[in-house]
C-alpha cells in the first residue's frame, strides 16, 4: 500500500489540478468549450461533449489536470453555443472599464472617413 502512494505521488508531481463547476441556467444541454490560457501565454482549446450533462443536467463538476499553471479559463471563446450571458464566461473576471474611461477613449479618436476627407479637399 505504501509503494502505491509513493508511485502516485511521483506520477502526479509537477502537475496542476483544477476543479471547475458548470451550471446549466437555460436548460439547454450544450457541449462545454474551454480556452485555457497558461502562465507562459500559450493557449489550448478543450471540447467536452454534451454527454457530460447526462447524469445531472443542472450542474457538472469536472477536474482538469494540466502540466503548466493556468492563468485564466474562458468558456465558449468562439461563441459556438447558445449562451446569452457572456459576462460569467471568464475566470478570473476581467475588470470592466468605467463609463468615463470608455467615453474619453472614444472622444480622443476622431478619424475622418474617406467621404469627409474628400469634402475638405477643393
Amino acid at each position: 500500500m505504501r509503494c502505491l502512494t509513493k508511485r502516485k505521488r511521483r506520477k502526479n508531481s509537477g502537475r496542476n489540478y483544477y476543479e471547475l463547476r458548470f451550471t446549466n441556467k437555460g436548460g439547454m444541454v450544450m457541449p462545454i468549450i474551454l480556452e485555457w490560457t497558461f502562465a507562459d501565454g500559450t493557449k489550448e482549446v478543450e471540447r467536452i461533449p454534451a454527454e457530460v450533462w447526462r447524469k445531472n443536467e443542472n450542474a457538472v463538476t469536472k477536474v482538469f489536470v494540466k502540466d503548466q499553471p493556468v492563468k485564466s479559463v474562458k468558456l465558449d471563446p468562439y461563441r459556438e453555443t447558445a449562451d446569452i450571458d457572456e459576462k460569467n464566461n471568464t475566470r478570473p473576471i476581467p475588470a470592466a472599464p468605467k463609463l468615463i474611461q470608455v467615453y474619453k477613449k472614444n472622444k480622443e479618436e476622431q478619424v475622418k472617413n474617406p467621404m469627409q476627407k474628400a469634402r475638405v479637399k477643393p
